[in-house]
């Protein structure tokens, strides 16, 4: 769903492994604060086409997509408003599902964050950014369990709760560094420069994904406090998702060049999900960032002398990494 432009000021964003932020950027102390973004809802990992999963809600084929849902959740009943467990955050989001183990699929672990990934610990009022509600003003509903997470750079607290406080001229009092690679400047605010992050506040998710899937999806909603006012200013509100084009690709070649094309993949940061026999040849199929294979063809003749072969399949779109957002 698109950003909701009604409420509370700062960041959100998220990626896997999930990680999801709120921040105020200012150079300054602004004459209002904001509340804060609300995120929650259902979550699910697609599975590729022709893949499928011994878990979840069954296995696709021909090109056809299906959702794994996670068989644990709901599973946020009863966490309270003030939680600091951020497992609950991810509860909370219907990440129910813990791996047990190197071969399981799951919720690996969570932490609380800064916006530049830094540690909170002895930060005064950072707990207050983060709050597990049972719904937010009159609209804003679980999409599924009883909870959802609310990160914000004021209180994530619905008026009533304790430790609420108004948007209006509240500060937490403390600041940190943006996220690499952030902030953006919209080219639509020629000579703006947004100025430091104030009141921060993230959850850290690390997820393992199902065999055979290659997208995950959550629901949110990026509320800002002091929209319109503050657009085209130090204070301006961001939602940025920094994605890349992701290809599927299929590779035949003899087994001698096997390890060569393999190690070059992973250089590539290519995700080789089969691996199998076809007519005496091996074939390699995954998925691997578009930008790492401009021009591959050649270099895989290189590499095989010319016996191997690359089909390549544009399928989506995923987080682009620190080093590519930069």
């Amino acid at each position: 769903m698109p950003p909701t432009p009604t409420s509370r000021r700062g960041w959100l964003a998220g990626c896997i492994a999930l990680t999801v932020w709120v921040s105020c950027d200012t150079s300054r102390d602004p004459p209002s604060k904001q509340l804060g973004p609300s995120a929650g809802g259902t979550d699910a990992f697609n599975p590729m086409p022709g893949s499928g999963s011994g878990s979840g809600s069954g296995s696709g084929s021909g090109g056809s997509e299906n959702v794994i849902a996670d068989p644990d959740a709901p599973c946020d009943d009863g966490i309270g408003v003030d939680t600091d467990d951020p497992l609950d955050g991810a509860r909370a989001v219907g990440l129910c599902k813990q791996a047990a183990d190197v071969d399981d699929w799951g919720v690996v672990e969570a932490r609380w964050a800064m916006a530049d990934g830094s540690d909170p610990n002895g930060v005064a009022a950072f707990d207050l950014g983060h709050g597990v509600l049972e719904r937010m003003g009159s609209v804003i509903e679980p999409k599924e369990g009883e909870r959802l997470l609310v990160l914000s750079s004021g209180t994530a607290r619905e008026p009533g709760d304790p430790d609420w406080s108004s948007p209006a001229g509240f500060d937490k009092l403390y600041t940190s560094s943006s996220p690499t690679g952030f902030p953006k400047e919209s080219p639509a605010c020629p000579g703006v420069v947004t100025g430091q992050t104030h009141d921060d506040v993230a959850l850290e998710i690390t997820l393992r994904a199902p065999e055979g899937t290659d997208a995950f999806g959550y629901d949110f909603n990026f509320l800002s406090y002091e929209w319109p006012d503050y657009v085209c200013c130090p204070y301006n509100d961001f939602f940025v998702a920094l994605l890349e084009p992701v290809m599927r690709f299929q590779i035949t070649t003899p087994d001698e060049y096997f390890g060569s094309i393999n190690q070059d993949l992973v250089r590539r940061r290519a995700n080789i999900d089969q691996v199998d026999e076809v007519s005496g040849q091996r074939r390699l199929q995954g998925t691997v960032p578009l930008a790492e294979v401009f021009g591959y063809t050649t270099t895989l003749r290189s590499i095989s002398q010319g016996r191997a072969a690359i089909s390549l399949e544009p399928i989506g779109f995923a987080p682009a990494p620190d080093k590519v957002a930069e």
